[in-house]
């Protein structure tokens, strides 16, 4: 029973990775920027993955405390920084507007799918089963295109 409990407990944070894992899969829906749809969808994960993590914050602070320890973390918000400040010596200011979004938005995708793969009880198993599911499906996509 106890196994059972554990899983379910755990159900968002799956569910959050997965839906993480199939951003690449998602068709541009006719916009005339490809990617475009890619970022909102990351963007709308990314805000279900913050609320999460804030509502159930006592189950994150173990990976919370292991993320600040990481120097990582210190090089990619300096990054940041220093694109948020490029906007003042850009010689597209503009374009500096459009990219600090994304740039923001993978960081908060890699850092909150590296706080909710942390708490997972079987990380390995689970990521290498959705990889090979993942692959498996791109494989057979590419030869469904191919045939």
């Amino acid at each position: 029973m106890s196994n059972i409990s554990l899983s379910t407990s755990h159900l968002p944070s799956y569910l959050l990775v997965i839906l993480y894992i199939l951003t690449g899969t998602l068709s541009n829906f006719g916009a005339i920027d490809i990617l475009a749809p890619q970022w909102i969808y990351l963007g709308s994960i990314n805000l279900l993955a913050c609320f999460y993590i804030l509502y159930n914050a006592h189950q994150f602070q173990l990976p919370l405390s292991k993320l600040f320890t990481t120097i990582y973390l210190y090089i990619y918000l300096f990054y940041i920084i220093w694109n948020a400040l490029s906007y003042f010596y850009a010689i597209n200011p503009i374009e500096t507007l459009i990219n600090f979004p994304r740039v923001f938005n993978t960081f908060s995708a890699i850092y909150f799918s590296f706080l909710l793969v942390y708490q997972l009880p079987n990380k390995f198993y689970f990521l290498s089963r959705l990889f090979f599911a993942f692959l498996t499906l791109e494989v057979f996509a590419f030869f469904n295109d191919f045939f």
